[in-house]
């Protein structure tokens, strides 16, 4: 999916996370059509290379950028680079409730009333 977004789309970031991510990021970043891998817990990475995309939408292309936020992955040129790990969540209540109003679940489960 993401190979087939970067091709319509080649100059849209293309970011990813999960466990996958976390354990095996090389593998992960092979695929050339992801710019960044989110590590760990990415709730609040996925939020701040977010806002920092709304200011500037050429920040996912300067490396020096991406350097300053922590918990993610990103290529500069053919050199996979790490950045330092986001300190953990302490209060999960902090985080909002997801918005699934806003989700057609009929997509999703066809017997959804």
């Amino acid at each position: 999916m993401a190979e087939k977004i970067k091709a319509k789309l080649p100059d849209t970031p293309v970011l990813t996370g999960g466990h996958q991510a976390t354990i095996a990021p090389h593998d992960v970043m092979a695929v050339k059509a992801f710019d960044v891998a989110v590590f760990n817990e990415g709730e609040m990475t996925f939020l701040e290379l977010m806002q920092k995309y709304k200011e500037d939408k050429d920040f996912f292309k300067k490396p020096d950028s991406l350097r300053q936020i922590n918990g993610i992955y990103f290529r500069n040129g053919e050199e996979l680079v790490k950045t330092e790990p986001r300190d953990p969540i302490s209060n999960f209540d902090e985080l909002p409730f997801a918005a699934r109003h806003l989700v057609d679940m009929k997509k999703y489960r066809p017997l959804a009333n």
